[in-house]
């Protein structure tokens, strides 16, 4: 098995699902529902999209432009993520746009310095890992190695207060 980019320690994922997987309804809602509507996902592919409009990794996500003041979801390929939020700045500051972003919790790598000086807010989902949905299957698949952040990213507001809301608690919102 051929290994392409840097792998989480442990991750058990083949090499071509590992940047594939979707983000599960339950998480898409409460965003959407706390920041949305959203109306781009920035990285995303046909069977995994959460909007209607999405950018594709052909696309290269990293080179689109969204619109001035939309709404935008972005759970980045968690391979390459400082691009992603490099992009996500420059997309706030530029046009106004406003991300909910979904991490892996490690705020200690460089991205995850710049999510901690840019965003406006950051949300540690506590009491259980959220599980991911498999590109292939639909299923969602346990054993997820890392908890889960989102960092909210809004025009003029770099506040980036901390919030914790509990994984049982989104799930009974949906």
């Amino acid at each position: 098995m051929t290994q392409s980019g840097p792998r989480w320690t442990g991750t058990k994922t083949e090499d071509a699902d590992r940047q594939k997987w979707r983000t599960p309804d339950y998480l898409f809602k409460w965003l959407s529902d706390l920041y949305g509507p959203f109306t781009v996902d920035c990285a995303a592919s046909e069977q995994n999209t959460m909007c209607e409009r999405y950018f594709t990794e052909e696309m290269n996500a990293l080179k689109q432009i969204v619109n001035f003041g939309e709404m935008c979801f972005l759970n980045p390929p968690f391979n390459n993520i400082k691009p992603f939020i490099e992009w996500v700045m420059w997309q706030r500051d530029n046009l106004r746009a406003t991300f909910a972003v979904v991490l892996p919790s490690d705020l200690s790598t460089q991205w995850g310095e710049l999510v901690t000086r840019q965003a406006s807010e950051i949300i540690h989902i506590t009491g259980g890992r959220v599980n991911y949905v498999h590109n292939m299957s639909g299923k969602e698949i346990k054993g997820n190695n890392k908890p889960t952040i989102i960092a909210v990213f809004r025009p003029d507001d770099r506040s980036a207060s901390t919030r914790y809301y509990p994984l049982r608690k989104i799930k009974a919102r949906t």
